[in-house]
């Protein structure tokens, strides 16, 4: 993900002054709340909430969202948000937290001005990365292991898609690779 991240930031911020402009969200998904990675703040004890609109689709009120203008920004605040998000998902003796977490990158693009169409355009990246599901083939194998951390990571993979599908009426099939 970080090489795929650091090449797309590259190319778009290299782009002249009425190229594309970029902005970066990142948060977590933990034990059902949702957490800002690019917070001054700190994490907030209840997490940020989702709201659901018919213009926008699932939003996550107060998430907060950077403009990228160089590389080196880019790549300060990817740092900052994978030492956060490592701070969550590895316990202090250094072993893997067990419980499933779902860590998002989104990148939005604005298009400059296009004079033929005289219409902006908006289309946004996600990089996602499910954590701590070590467990689930052994579970899903055992019919009485199945448990609420299994409910969990349907929720997750479920919010995943409310995110990435938009708003009603244009929703589309994400697609994963």
């Amino acid at each position: 993900m970080h090489a795929a991240f650091l090449r797309f930031v590259g190319y778009l911020c290299s782009a002249d002054r009425y190229g594309p402009a970029i902005q970066m969200q990142a948060f977590v998904v933990h034990d059902e709340n949702i957490h800002d990675l690019l917070s001054e703040q700190g994490f907030l004890p209840d997490g940020l909430k989702l709201i659901e609109s018919l213009e926008n689709g699932c939003i996550i009120r107060g998430l907060q969202t950077i403009p990228l203008d160089s590389v080196q920004t880019a790549l300060k605040k990817y740092n900052e948000s994978m030492r956060k998000y490592h701070m969550l998902s590895y316990m202090p003796n250094g072993s893997a937290n067990s419980e499933p977490m779902g860590f998002y990158l989104r990148l939005f693009l604005s298009s400059s001005h296009n004079s033929t169409t005289s219409v902006s355009r908006r289309t946004a990246m996600t990089f996602f990365s499910l954590t701590g599901c070590e467990f689930l083939s052994h579970a899903l194998n055992n019919e009485d292991s199945v448990d609420s951390k299994c409910h969990g990571v349907r929720s997750l993979c479920d919010l995943i898609n409310r995110l990435a599908t938009g708003p009603p009426g244009r929703r589309e099939v994400p697609v994963y690779g």
